[in-house]
């Protein structure tokens, strides 16, 4: 979810649940008839509590700075958890619709202090490769463990971070990457063989 917990979001003074949150959706396509949701919304007026504690006291105003601050508050508690896929399996459905099941090992977690670690050594490599502050990159990669770090590490050096969704085709990259004017591309081992014909196009 893209939300925070409900506990959590009822203890933030900047998010409020919605009054008529069933009707948020009404007219969303593809919206189930009787559907059950709920709807939130975040204040974000200067004048609001939230923000004058964390962005105006505390000058928490940039990516890099929330990092800091989350891991000044949080250090060795779990920060993000992956799980290795041992295998998949077809998972028939009432429909008869034959889905992948994933069948996954247990949660192995980073600590915030693990994970900082991480993306500060990550972002100093993409300046010993060359990489400036202000200097764009962009991320062509699988949403993962190592999307964020990277994402961090390269926030970590006030570079200029863009994305691109690894389900587009070539050309769409492509046009990703010569809009950008990027000259600096992070991706993963399984993505290289499909990048190494985007170079060669």
């Amino acid at each position: 979810s893209p939300f925070p917990p409900r506990k959590q979001l009822e203890k933030l003074s900047s998010w409020h649940k919605l009054e008529n949150g069933k009707n948020v959706l009404d007219d969303a396509e593809g919206k189930e008839e009787g559907e059950e949701y709920m709807g939130w919304s975040q204040e974000t007026s200067t004048e609001n509590k939230a923000y004058h504690e964390a962005i105006l006291k505390n000058k928490v105003d940039t990516m890099d700075k929330v990092w800091n601050e989350a891991v000044s508050k949080f250090g060795k508690r779990k920060c993000l958890g992956t799980r290795k896929i041992h295998g998949e399996e077809d998972e028939k459905q009432d429909n008869g619709k034959i889905f992948k099941k994933l069948n996954l090992g247990e949660y192995q977690w980073l600590s915030y202090e693990d994970a900082h670690k991480i993306s500060t050594n990550f972002g100093s490599g993409l300046v010993q490769l060359g990489a400036q502050p202000k200097m764009p990159i962009t991320i062509y990669a699988e949403t993962q463990e190592e999307w964020i770090m990277a994402a961090f590490g390269a926030f970590s050096q006030n570079m200029i971070l863009t994305t691109l969704y690894t389900n587009l085709g070539d050309e769409a990259v492509a046009h990703g990457i010569n809009e950008t004017e990027v000259s600096m591309v992070v991706t993963s081992h399984s993505l290289l063989p499909k990048f190494k014909t985007l170079l060669e196009m």
